[in-house]
């Protein structure tokens, strides 16, 4: 399987921090509306990649193989779970309400990253946050950067929506699977823009912890 090719090279890449340490995992790839989603799941069947690429199979491949060079054990899945999961997360893409019943995959986060995960679930379809605000939420706005980089990690594309997560001037910034998909998932959502920025209308404020 080319994922699993590619997962392996990543571990020689790697070398013994990111080797494969008994853990195995099941992908399922689907194109639907013309873009490529794909999950992946651990053995207790939690969520441990969702992707999605418009450029192809194989880019949306290398995204997977990035996430699973921690597993020594890649197959691939059909089953009526992880096509639910799919079909779900391709109603999320279409800016359509929908939930993913499924546990998310903790264990390579630290304690900051799952709690800036959780504040991302939090914000509401059709509104955005900034970085700051989630910094700010979680005690200081100085841990700004922190947050982006946990939503560059953000290994839950859709499922923990870092789209929603804009700049403090309200310009929607980078997004890892293209800068230009971010303000379409936004405007699909419901988020009303000023030319290139968000309208601040549609601006929400997370509490805070």
């Amino acid at each position: 399987m080319q994922i699993r090719k590619q997962a392996k090279s990543l571990l020689a890449t790697y070398g013994e921090r990111s080797k494969g340490i008994g853990m195995s995992a099941s992908v399922c790839i689907k194109k639907l509306g013309g873009c490529w989603f794909a999950v992946a799941l651990n053995n207790q069947d939690e969520l441990v990649c969702s992707t999605l690429s418009r450029k192809g199979e194989s880019d949306v491949q290398r995204s997977l193989a990035h996430t699973l060079r921690r597993y020594n054990r890649v197959e691939s899945r059909e089953d009526s779970h992880a096509s639910r999961l799919l079909n779900a997360w391709y109603s999320m893409y279409q800016g359509k309400p929908a939930s993913i019943d499924t546990k998310l995959s903790t264990r390579f986060f630290t304690p900051f990253y799952q709690q800036v995960h959780q504040k991302t679930r939090s914000i509401p379809r059709g509104r955005v946050t900034t970085y700051g605000a989630i910094a700010e939420s979680l005690g200081s706005k100085k841990l700004s950067r922190a947050v982006g980089n946990a939503m560059a990690a953000n290994p839950f594309v859709l499922v923990v929506p870092c789209h929603r997560v804009v700049r403090s001037t309200l310009e929607t910034g980078n997004y890892g699977r293209g800068p230009e998909l971010k303000p379409e998932l936004l405007r699909r959502e419901g988020v009303s823009f000023n030319g290139r920025k968000v309208s601040e209308a549609s601006v929400w404020t997370p509490p805070r912890r």
